[in-house]
């Protein structure tokens, strides 16, 4: 995927707009239409903009400049996975550790309930 590919996917599905997204990086709306129309190439972009863009559209710089596997910052999921990315990313690392370890647990939970009566089916990993 190329770069006018890559931001304006990443942009439509962290739903920024061209103008919030100019003001994440510090460019033009023009310009930004120009990086996602093609009209200005990869190449011709300042680092520091690349890594601007980068974070702003919460993909690696390398993935950006296309020596990285799209697959690695997608599959794209739903709008529920996507806020729970967003939340998650706002945590503290501790408190993202200690988020981890209540999920294993209530795994665990679900593991425990399969095969019993009443329990729902959707549930069950």
């Amino acid at each position: 995927m190329d770069l006018r590919l890559i931001i304006k996917t990443r942009r439509t599905e962290l739903d920024l707009t061209l103008d919030q997204l100019s003001k994440k990086v510090g460019v033009t709306i023009a310009t930004l239409q120009r990086y996602e129309s093609g009209e200005i190439d990869i190449y011709n972009v300042h680092l520091k903009k690349i890594e601007k863009l980068a974070k702003a559209l919460e993909v690696s710089p390398a993935f950006l400049m296309g020596w990285e596997n799209p697959e690695k910052h997608s599959p794209r999921g739903t709008r529920k996975d996507d806020r729970l990315i967003m939340l998650w990313r706002q945590l503290p690392y501790e408190e993202q550790i200690k988020m981890l370890g209540r999920i294993e647990d209530k795994l665990e939970e679900c593991a425990t309930r399969e095969g019993q009566e009443g329990y729902p089916k959707s549930a069950q990993r």
